[in-house]
């Protein structure tokens, strides 16, 4: 099993050369910390942020940000104006193209899943701030995946606890940020989703299995989106 917490190290694999090299970025200052089921994303196409996870002890709340275009590299903990997420671990962060974050569902100091997605925003003074993602999501869950097409945050998979996976048409959801409504493989989401539905609803060849998993990873490539790992349901 694990031996503890890994480093609070950074690294960057350089893809420059044409042999890929891992390299340990220096930077400055106190950071982060240790920790895991902590999430991070490149806002803006140049601000590193790390939020939450847990630092052995317990779930954390924290923004942090690493400056890509400064040198020397330094950590600085953000103070966002705005109602923030709680503490936890286990969510997916999200950068939209132009520059909003979005962090969404994860596991809170209770083990509780949680449904709710915030979005951060840095203004042009320098000031950034959280808001409360509109709309209503089809379930909670932690350990999902989740990428930006366009505007719209496609959400897979995801545990619920007890060995349980969101399951079915709320396996997948969608939020629209253009619109500020979630959709599942149903339709526009008004009230949280507690039924079960035809794992058909989907859509595509063997789609509940692809869908009922956690722990997996996603990335979105134009239109199509790549779904690889994980646990199954």
């Amino acid at each position: 099993g694990p031996a503890g917490l890994s480093a609070e190290d950074l690294h960057v694999l350089d893809l420059t050369q044409q042999r890929p090299r891992w390299h340990r970025v220096v930077v400055q200052g106190p950071g982060p910390g240790p920790r895991y089921g902590h999430v991070m994303a490149l806002v803006g196409q140049r601000f590193l942020l790390t939020i939450g996870g847990n630092d052995g002890k317990r779930p954390l709340a924290d923004v942090w940000a690493l400056d890509t275009a400064a040198k020397p590299y330094e950590w600085r903990k953000l103070e966002p104006e705005g109602e923030g997420p709680p503490p936890c671990m286990y969510a997916t962060a999200s950068a939209r193209s132009d520059g909003l974050l979005l962090l969404c569902g994860g596991r809170d100091t209770n083990s509780v899943p949680l449904s709710s997605a915030y979005g951060l925003a840095k203004h042009r003074d320098g000031r950034w701030e959280w808001a409360i993602a509109p709309g209503v999501s089809p379930s909670p869950r932690y350990q999902h995946a989740a990428v930006f097409v366009n505007a719209r945050l496609h959400v897979s998979g995801g545990a619920l606890g007890g060995g349980r996976m969101v399951e079915d048409s709320s396996s997948v959801a969608v939020l629209d940020t253009a619109a500020g409504v979630w959709c599942d493989t149903k339709s526009v989401v008004t009230t949280p989703r507690t039924g079960r539905y035809s794992a058909d609803a989907a859509g595509g060849e063997a789609s509940g299995e692809l869908t009922r998993r956690c722990r997996h990873a996603a990335a979105a490539v134009g239109d199509m989106i790549f779904i690889y790992g994980g646990l199954r349901g």
